[in-house]
């Protein structure tokens, strides 16, 4: 899920205390307790944010993030002169036990270890690193580069995005517990699961209309929503999320010109589960909304 946070706006809906969650800020001022859902990246774009976590003072500067697991605990106070903008993302704990299981399952003991203290200790301390070339700074400065250029409007932050954040997450932990160049070597894929995950696209090819998720193909091809996914890109080269997505569009667009439907039909028709998240994919995809292009056809 995505909230926008600023002096004078707030969600219409409560956050979620628990789960994979990101969202932009922009304030002035602002005090109050801090909430971390699993493993939490806070990174600041513009001003300095005060933290008060496990008994720790941190200031944050401009480029710079900090990372914390769900057992931590404490507050921020910012009052700055501008503006201060940042990002908060939440990788839910499901999320990332997930990736850690399907990812570094063939790993040594030391660093499963390494992994399980890093997601699940309490005496986990909180890192603040600067925006430079690892995975995690590679990903913030992506997404922050998109997040900035409209940060008002609602969007789609699918699994993938939390898989990847994730991932960046873990590879950086992993390569600063090892300097073995083995580690980034590319999942390996049994002919089995080549044969599944062809099974699985076929299966989405005939059945694409119909509102199932990914974590269900997932699950009957008998693999996990994180490995489907990683499998699914490494071979197809595109996620499954996304090419799910792009099939369902392409199709409300046809059944749009050709059969006259309205838009909530039509909706409904190539598989979304509610006209709010079709109204913004299609409006991201084809850069016009469902209305303006029911408009143009009629």
């Amino acid at each position: 899920m995505y909230f926008y946070l600023s002096d004078t706006h707030r969600p219409s809906i409560p956050i979620p205390t628990s789960g994979d969650v990101i969202a932009y800020s922009s304030a002035k001022q602002y005090n109050g307790r801090l909430r971390f859902r699993g493993i939490s990246v806070k990174l600041v774009l513009e001003g300095e944010e005060k933290y008060f976590i496990n008994g720790e003072k941190i200031i944050l500067k401009k480029n710079q993030y900090l990372l914390a697991n769900h057992l931590s605990e404490g507050f921020v106070d910012i009052d700055y002169k501008h503006a201060v903008v940042g990002i908060c993302a939440d990788v839910g704990l499901d999320t990332i036990a997930a990736i850690a299981h399907d990812e570094y399952s063939f790993f040594s003991d030391r660093i499963l270890q390494s992994i399980d203290r890093f997601i699940h200790s309490m005496n986990t301390s909180v890192e603040v690193r600067e925006l430079d070339d690892s995975n995690v700074s590679s990903f913030l400065k992506k997404c922050a580069k998109q997040l900035e250029l409209d940060p008002i409007s609602d969007r789609l932050m699918s699994r993938e995005f939390y898989f990847d954040l994730g991932r960046a997450i873990l590879e950086d932990h992993v390569s600063g517990e090892s300097n073995d160049l083995k580690l980034r070597k590319r999942m390996r894929i049994t002919e089995n699961e080549i044969k599944r995950l062809c099974e699985a696209k076929s299966y989405m090819d005939d059945h694409f209309t119909s509102p199932f998720l990914i974590k269900d193909v997932a699950l009957m091809f008998g693999m996990s929503e994180f490995r489907f996914f990683r499998l699914f890109k490494q071979v197809f080269d595109e996620s499954p999320y996304r090419y799910l997505l792009v099939k369902r569009l392409w199709y409300s667009c046809y059944v749009l010109h050709r059969n006259k439907m309205n838009v909530t039909q039509a909706a409904f028709e190539a598989g979304f589960a509610d006209i709010h998240t079709f109204s913004k994919a299609y409006k991201r995809f084809f850069s016009i909304t469902p209305n303006q292009n029911k408009l143009l056809i009629d």
